[in-house]
């Protein structure tokens, strides 16, 4: 199997970005040749347009292809990068399409750590109150009640309303936001 490609599809299987299908295709070929037991050498040869000896460099070009081909294997483990960042870029183009999602708003890039100055504790208590989890705001769910409204406003009671919108926390939100 011969590709004829430019140095920069080389390059790019080197980088492994498998965007382009002619190299996905490339890499799909060499993994299937080289786990029947085949092996594989690639070479660029660069065009050589209006340089001395253009036909001499053809000639030695097409003379590699008598060449015998030496086995050349690499291990599992340096496509392994290339793989984690391909599953990663696609659960990421999959999360991004679920904004109306309420955990999207916690975390809308995937892989990111937590804050590392809070504790496992404090982490998870900060973003169920990002989401709005509380038990004051949800118990009514599991309890089978009507969701609980502010006394004050008599607007459904919600992390949101406690923080941002009830008016009777407007002094305190001022003072200490």
């Amino acid at each position: 199997m011969v590709y004829s490609e430019s140095l920069s599809s080389l390059q790019a299987i080197d980088s492994c970005k498998v965007e382009n299908p002619l190299i996905f295709k490339i890499l799909k070929d060499h993994s299937l040749l080289i786990n029947s037991g085949k092996s594989i050498t690639f070479c660029w040869i660069p065009s050589h347009v209006g340089i001395r000896g253009n036909e001499n460099a053809d000639t030695a070009a097409k003379a590699g292809l008598d060449v015998a081909i030496s086995n050349m294997r690499f291990p599992v483990s340096d496509l392994l990068t290339c793989v984690n960042q391909l599953c990663a870029k696609e659960w990421q183009h999959l999360w991004s399409q679920c904004t109306s999602n309420k955990l999207y708003c916690v975390q809308p890039v995937i892989g990111r750590n937590r804050d590392p100055s809070l504790s496992r504790y404090d982490s998870v208590l900060v973003n169920r109150l990002r989401i709005g989890h509380t038990r004051l705001t949800n118990s009514y769910l599991l309890k089978g009640e009507n969701q609980p409204e502010c006394q004050i406003c008599h607007s459904p009671l919600t992390v949101k309303h406690m923080l941002i919108d009830c008016i009777c926390f407007s002094a305190a939100l001022q003072r200490y936001f």
